[in-house]
């Protein structure tokens, strides 16, 4: 129960003279909780610097309610790439989301895959570091396919590439194709 819906169960006990039972404002609870369901979707992918953190970016731009989202890599804790590649940010602030793109990296754990309703894998290989190496079935998950972004070590070092910044603004065009996509089952469901 959030503190305003506190204060409104304490202003109708005061208004009308009652003492709400404890299993009411319980019940009360619940049926705000349940109102107000938030459908949480998880992206994974490798090192949680580009294809993840796009789609996460993307979803979060749409301000949907009840819908929220996070991103994580198998391999973010290895931060070979730093915070968010250099190809991705440029690709968002391009779009006008990249105040949506998470700040950080996050490493897929099997805590923060069983918290999603929805968990999305960028590949096979994502989902079977989860399925095998974690130990857990998230009960509703897709498999992209989406290609890979080579990572460019030395990026900072060298300007933005003509090639790869078409062929990273490809990859997430198709990522926002899938996001959508997923939104419609969703809204069957």
């Amino acid at each position: 129960m959030t503190t305003k819906d506190k204060k409104v169960v304490k202003k109708l006990r005061r208004k009308r003279h009652l003492l709400l039972p404890d299993f009411f404002t319980k019940f009360a609870s619940l049926l705000i909780s349940a109102y107000y369901f938030i459908m949480h979707i998880h992206f994974v992918c490798s090192g949680n610097t580009n294809r993840s953190r796009m789609a996460e970016a993307y979803l979060k731009s749409k301000k949907l309610p009840g819908i929220s989202a996070s991103s994580s890599g198998i391999n973010a804790d290895k931060d070979r790439n730093g915070s968010l590649s250099k190809y991705a940010e440029y690709i968002l602030a391009e779009e006008g989301i990249g105040q949506f793109a998470s700040r950080h990296w996050v490493q897929t754990t099997k805590a923060i895959v069983a918290k999603a309703d929805v968990v999305v894998f960028m590949k096979k290989i994502h989902c079977n570091y989860v399925l095998k190496k974690l130990g857990y079935t998230p009960p509703r998950y897709e498999v992209w396919n989406i290609e890979d972004v080579a990572s460019d070590f030395w990026h900072w070092l060298i300007p933005l590439r003509k090639k790869k910044i078409i062929k990273d603004t490809k990859i997430f065009y198709e990522i926002t194709d899938h996001v959508d996509a997923l939104l419609k089952k969703l809204k069957k469901v």
